[in-house]
C-alpha cells in the first residue's frame, strides 16, 4: 500500500475521533440547557415563524446571525431540542479539524520534488513525509482537545472561529502556491462568514494581512526582474526542520498579479458581509455594544489590567486554567501537559526565525487572536474569547512535537517517522516497526495516546458527572420545560419570570425555546402565559381548567405565601430541580 494511502487511513481514523468526541452522548450531554444558548434557539424559532432570518440579532447584548440561521435551519429538520442546537456546534468542529490537517499541509508545503534538483531532493530528504506527519498531528491534537471538544458541544457562536479562520488561511495559502484566483475567492468568502460569525474574529484580518503585506512585497520585488512570485516553504533537513530560501519554494506556475488577488479577496469579503455592513451602517451603536463593558481600558489602569489578563492568558495553556465549567474542566490547563510542551517548544522555535512566511503567519495569528482575551478583564483567563488561537496553537504544538521527535532520535539508526506514519497504530508485535521497543520511542507514542484518553476521561466520566456541571447548565429549568411540555394543551400554564424592557429575559430562554414559546402565536397555540414578578396575582385566573403555576429563574418565598393566601387550593408540588404549584378543579 502507498504511504499516501496509508496517510489517508490515518487521517480517516482521526476523522472518525473527532466524530466521535462531538457527537457521542450529544443528547444529554451537556445535561441541561444554558440560557445563552436557548437565547439563540429562540431566535431562531422566531426567525423560522417570521421567515425574517437576521444579519444580527440584538437581544443578549447583540449576535451576528450566521450561526442563529444555521441553527434555525437544524430545528426545522430535527425539531427544538437542546442538542440541536449543539449539532450545529460539533459540525464546526469537525469542519475544524478536517480544515487544520489541509492547512498544515499547505503551510509546511516545500515544493514539488520533481522539479528541483538532485542536491534539493537530498536536502529535503523524506519531507513531503514530515510535512504529513506534522498535518496529522496538528488534525490529531485538535480532534482531541479538551479544549476545542468542550467548545464544539456547546451552541455558541465563537466555534464558527476556528473553522473559518483556518478556511481562510487554507485557501489563501492555496491560491498563493496554485495562483488560483479561484481560491484568493474562497478565502474572501471564508474571511467574510466568519466576520459573520462571531465578533472574536475581527482581530483576525490583522493576522491575515501579515502573509497578504509579504506576498505583495514578494510579488513587487521579483516582478521588475520578471522573475515569477512564489510563496516560501518549509524545508527539512537531516539535522532538523528548518527553514528554506527561495531556492526551495513552491514550484513554478504562471505569473499572477498578486495585487488583483488581494482585491479580488477585498471584494468577496464585502460581498459576504453586506447585510451586516448595512445593518452596522443604520445601528451604529450596536457594533460595539458588550465589548465596552468587559474591555481592559474601562479599568481605571487600563496597562495594568491588559499585563494581568495576558499573563492569566498565558497561564491558561499550561498552569492555571478557565474555572467556568461551561468552557473548560474547571481550571485545569486548556492544554494537555504533552500538547503544552510540543506548543511551547514549536513556539520558542519559531520566534527564533520569525522571517519564515509560515512562521510569521502562525505568530500572528496566535498574537491577533489571543487579543479578544487579553483586551478584556472580566472572568479572566477565558477559554471561550480565546477560542480563536486553538488552530494556530495547534499547528506550533505539532511543529514542536515533530521537531523534538526527530531531535530526539537524531543520533539513532532507526527511522525518523512516528508509527501512525506507516499505518501501524500498534505495532507491539515482533516484527513489526524497527525500534519501536526504544523506550524512548515507547513513551512517546503512550503520550499521543494519553491525550485522547484523558479528554474522554475527564469529559465523559468526570466532568458530565459533576452535580456543578448540571448547575452550570441551568438543568433545573430544561427540566421544568420538559414538564411544562408533557402537560395536556388544555392545562392553563403560568409561568412566572422576571421580565425586563426587552419582554422575556435571557434567564428564562431555557424555557422559552424548550417549550417553544419565543413569540406570541406560539404561547397562545401551547396555552402559556409569562407573568411578571410584580402584580402577579391579577393576571391568574382558575376556573374549570387545570392548571400550573411555574417559577423560572428564581425563587420568591414572599410571593409564594401570597399564591397560597389568594389560591387556598392549590397544590405545591416539588420535581427534581424545581416547584410548581397545580391546580385541578
Amino acid at each position: 500500500m502507498a504511504s499516501s494511502k496509508k496517510h489517508f487511513l490515518v487521517f480517516v481514523g482521526i476523522l472518525l475521533l473527532a466524530i466521535f468526541f462531538r457527537f457521542w452522548h450529544i443528547t444529554d450531554i451537556p445535561p441541561g440547557l444554558y440560557p445563552d444558548e436557548a437565547m439563540n434557539g429562540s431566535n431562531a424559532l422566531q426567525a423560522l415563524e417570521s421567515g425574517n432570518f437576521r444579519a444580527y440579532y440584538i437581544d443578549n447584548n447583540g449576535r451576528e446571525g450566521l450561526f442563529i440561521n444555521l441553527q434555525a435551519l437544524a430545528i426545522w429538520f430535527l425539531g427544538n431540542e437542546a442538542w440541536v442546537l449543539r449539532f450545529v456546534s460539533a459540525i464546526f468542529g469537525i469542519v475544524a479539524v478536517w480544515g487544520i490537517f489541509l492547512l498544515t499541509r499547505e503551510l509546511f508545503w516545500d515544493g514539488d520534488s520533481q522539479t528541483q534538483s538532485s542536491k534539493l531532493k537530498a536536502q529535503n530528504y523524506n519531507s513531503k513525509l514530515k510535512t504529513e506527519i506534522i498535518a496529522l498531528l496538528s488534525s490529531f491534537f485538535l480532534a482531541t482537545s479538551y479544549w476545542h471538544v468542550t467548545l464544539s458541544r456547546l451552541g455558541f457562536r465563537a466555534i464558527t472561529t476556528p473553522t473559518f479562520s483556518i478556511l481562510a488561511f487554507y485557501f489563501l495559502f492555496r491560491g498563493m502556491r496554485r495562483n488560483s484566483m479561484v481560491d484568493f475567492a474562497l478565502s474572501g468568502i471564508m474571511l467574510g462568514l466568519g466576520l459573520n460569525g462571531y465578533i472574536a474574529f475581527r482581530f483576525l484580518p490583522f493576522a491575515f494581512a501579515v502573509p497578504v503585506l509579504i506576498g505583495l512585497w514578494r510579488w513587487w520585488n521579483t516582478k521588475p526582474r520578471g522573475t515569477e512570485w512564489k510563496a516560501s516553504g518549509i524545508g527539512f533537513s537531516e539535522g532538523g526542520v528548518g527553514v528554506v530560501g527561495e531556492e526551495n519554494s513552491m514550484p513554478e506556475a504562471p505569473n499572477t498579479c498578486f495585487p488583483c488577488a488581494v482585491v479580488l479577496i477585498g471584494i468577496f469579503v464585502i460581498a459576504t458581509c453586506t447585510p451586516l455592513i448595512m445593518y452596522f451602517t443604520e445601528h451604529p451603536n450596536d457594533f460595539a455594544t458588550r465589548t465596552g463593558q468587559v474591555s481592559v481600558f474601562a479599568d481605571e489602569h487600563p496597562l495594568r489590567a491588559f499585563a494581568v489578563s495576558n499573563i492569566k492568558t498565558i497561564g491558561m495553556v499550561s498552569v492555571f486554567g478557565d474555572c467556568n465549567s461551561r468552557h473548560n474542566f474547571p481550571c485545569f490547563p486548556v492544554l494537555h501537559p504533552f500538547l503544552a510542551l510540543g506548543f511551547f517548544y514549536g513556539l520558542f522555535l519559531m520566534i527564533k526565525k520569525p522571517t519564515s512566511l509560515t512562521f510569521a503567519t502562525l505568530l500572528a495569528w496566535l498574537f491577533f487572536l489571543s487579543l479578544p482575551a487579553t483586551l478584556t478583564r472580566e472572568g479572566m483567563p477565558h477559554a471561550l474569547r480565546s477560542i480563536g488561537m486553538i488552530p494556530p496553537v495547534m499547528i506550533i504544538a505539532a511543529f514542536g512535537a515533530y521537531v523534538f521527535w526527530e531531535k530526539l532520535f537524531s543520533d539513532k539508526k532507526i527511522p525518523l517517522t512516528p508509527p501512525f506514519s506507516k499505518g501501524e497504530l500498534l505495532p507491539l508485535k515482533k516484527g513489526g516497526w524497527e525500534g519501536f521497543q526504544n523506550k524512548k520511542t515507547t513513551i512517546f507514542f503512550l503520550l499521543l495516546v494519553s491525550i485522547p484518553l484523558t479528554t474522554g476521561y475527564l469529559y465523559f466520566n468526570v466532568w458530565a458527572k459533576a452535580p456543578s456541571t448540571a448547575s452550570a447548565f441551568s438543568q433545573d429549568l430544561s427540566e421544568l420545560a420538559m414538564y411544562v411540555r408533557s402537560l395536556p394543551k388544555e392545562t392553563k400554564k403560568y409561568l412566572i419570570v422576571e421580565l425586563d424592557h426587552e419582554g422575556l429575559p435571557v434567564s428564562a430562554q431555557s424555557v422559552v425555546y424548550l417549550t417553544n414559546t419565543a413569540t406570541t402565536q406560539s404561547q397562545h397555540e401551547h396555552n402559556v402565559t409569562y407573568l411578571p414578578r410584580v402584580g402577579t396575582l391579577r393576571h391568574i385566573t382558575l376556573d374549570d381548567k387545570p392548571a400550573i403555576i411555574g417559577f423560572v429563574a428564581f425563587h420568591d418565598n414572599a410571593l409564594e405565601q401570597e399564591l397560597e393566601r389568594a389560591f387556598p387550593s392549590l397544590i405545591k408540588e416539588t420535581y427534581g430541580g424545581f416547584t410548581v404549584y397545580s391546580y385541578k378543579p
